[in-house]
């Protein structure tokens, strides 16, 4: 590390250098104060930072593994003393990570924050996961009339967010996030072309929270006001969709427009379809013939419509289920028409009762 500093002719001038071993990069400034002028002491500068290894931020960021990449930025400072203003920039070039969590693997990141003129800050990247790729775009302005306000537009295809053995997805995102000091919302369309999930169980430890529960602050004072958050959310399932537990094994299609946020409970319209299930009820193997769940309002109320049967050399025996996971109605059918007892023996056992 260097530094210097000079005053001549009433101008006090000063700079710094630092570099990191083993070439990791390094960091530069300079800067200068005029003597007082009718609006204060004119000042300027520049300062300069260039990170060759991001591997270096890695114990900041415990959830990411092998970050790579290279970190530029610029920053210039003008005005007086007592109002400076401030023009830059930071870049991310080159960049990969992986996600533990996820088993994913970023790359080809560059990411962009650049403060063009005061109180406008622009975002822009891209990146690639799998066999994808996804960018992103926004701006933020910040004036005294009106707070904070941000605008991010993100847009993708086919970006993986999760290969595990039990969870595979990718998605095609295209979607709007508006920010102010208040709310947040969150419109476009979450495509899903890609998906393999898997339930093992639901952990016993599972509970919902109560819709009336109130976090209080540690510190005995008012809750934290919070940023109220509006979702509204098409999700659209490709061809690729695969979903596996509670005793179904099952394709998935359709599309369901979500509505909510923290004022108002989920609402979804659509339908969703199951495509070559099979499921496993009575202790066998059923095959679903036709299957569909129909949103209408909450969405763990959807509407069930789920035929399945069990196919036998003489007998085609199944059941139909109707309803809301609330207020579910079975019922029993076969070709030939059988009794529900005949038809239950012969999808319990293959073989009718006597």
């Amino acid at each position: 590390a260097s530094g210097k500093a000079t005053f001549i002719e009433g101008r006090l001038k000063s700079s710094a250098r630092v570099a990191l071993a083993n070439n990791a990069g390094g960091a530069s400034a300079e800067f200068a104060v005029a003597e007082a002028g009718p609006d204060g002491y004119p000042i300027d500068g520049r300062a300069d930072v260039r990170i060759n290894d991001a591997s270096v931020f890695a114990v900041f960021m415990p959830s990411i593994d092998d970050p790579l990449g290279r970190i530029e930025g610029m920053l210039n400072v003008a005005g007086v003393a007592d109002a400076p203003e401030f023009v830059g920039e930071i870049r991310v070039v080159d960049g990969s990570f992986s996600v533990r969590q996820t088993g994913i693997d970023v790359t080809d990141l560059d990411l962009r924050i650049a403060q063009s003129q005061p109180g406008q800050v622009q975002l822009s990247g891209s990146a690639r996961s799998g066999d994808g790729d996804i960018a992103i775009d926004g701006i933020t302005r910040v004036s005294q009339e009106t707070g904070v306000r941000s605008e991010i537009r993100l847009h993708g295809t086919n970006f993986e967010l999760a290969r595990l053995p039990d969870w595979q997805i990718a998605v095609s995102p295209s979607l709007t996030a508006i920010f102010d000091n208040y709310v947040a919302t969150i419109v476009g369309e979450l495509a899903i072309p890609t998906a393999d999930i898997t339930f093992r169980e639901i952990p016993e430890t599972a509970q919902k929270a109560s819709s009336d529960a109130v976090v209080h602050r540690s510190d005995g004072g008012e809750p934290a006001r919070r940023r109220r958050i509006d979702l509204h959310l098409r999700t659209a399932l490709g061809d690729d969709v695969q979903f596996t537990g509670f005793g179904l094994t099952t394709g998935l299609e359709g599309a369901v427009q979500l509505r909510g946020g923290t004022h108002a409970p989920f609402t979804g319209q659509g339908r969703l379809g199951l495509v070559g299930g099979r499921y496993e009820a009575y202790g066998q193997e059923l095959e679903i013939e036709r299957g569909s769940l129909i949103f209408t309002g909450p969405l763990d109320e959807p509407f069930l419509d789920i035929r399945a049967i069990r196919r036998l050399p003489d007998v085609i025996a199944g059941i139909q289920l109707t309803g809301t996971p609330s207020r579910l109605h079975s019922d029993l059918f076969s070709d030939p028409e059988l009794g529900d007892a005949e038809t239950l023996s012969y999808l319990l056992t293959g073989r009718p009762l006597s």
